[in-house]
């Protein structure tokens, strides 16, 4: 449940972030900078909140920045380094549950480079149209679905053993889901308003 609250934190300051758009290289990069050096530097725990947060950071300004020549770049430069990592640390480089550091950057460039192939190749795959008014639907709140799907299954708020019946269990939190997922886009729109 520990990355529940690296998302909140994210979610939190992401309408704060955007409203600093004109200075926001300066922003995140120096932020970046802070919470990588506190980071790698005073914790040397290598895998704690703050590489979390600095990585929300260097999100933000991809985000930013996106454009389909800066996605070809960042697909070719992430998938070097997967290549070069990959050969140079070969025995089970995806489950390695140790944080060296060869670990950390492997788990960081394979979401970059899966992330952009997925960004640049779905939009293609799924069109807007009246046969995927589902897709669209639940695409909308698929960020709140992430938040609040994992304390339905995981945890005291568990729901996959409130009846006898594993079906039902599942059922229940699915429907669950989708109504705080509903609630929270809507409280998140209504905030964002505000700001």
């Amino acid at each position: 449940m520990w990355f529940l609250t690296v998302l909140m934190v994210g979610y939190l300051l992401t309408p704060w972030v955007k409203r600093l758009y004109k200075i926001l290289p300066i922003v995140c990069i120096s932020v970046f900078v802070v919470l990588c050096t506190v980071e790698f530097v005073f914790i040397k725990k290598f895998y704690s909140f703050f590489a979390w947060i600095a990585l929300y950071f260097a999100g933000m300004m991809y985000g930013r920045y996106y454009s389909k020549k800066t996605s070809s770049w960042v697909l070719v430069v992430s998938a070097v380094f997967l290549i070069i990592l990959a050969v140079l640390f070969k025995p089970n480089w995806l489950t390695q549950t140790d944080y060296r550091y060869h670990t950390i950057w492997l788990h960081w460039v394979l979401g970059v480079f899966l992330f952009t192939l997925l960004y640049r190749t779905l939009p293609h795959l799924i069109k807007p149209e009246k046969n995927f008014a589902v897709v669209v639907h639940y695409d909308k709140i698929s960020y709140e679905v992430y938040l609040t799907h994992h304390p339905l299954i995981l945890g005291p708020l568990s729901m996959l053993f409130i009846t006898r019946y594993s079906l039902i269990n599942v059922i229940l939190m699915l429907i669950a889901v989708y109504i705080l997922s509903r609630f929270l886009h809507y409280i998140s729109s209504f905030v964002q308003k505000l700001l």
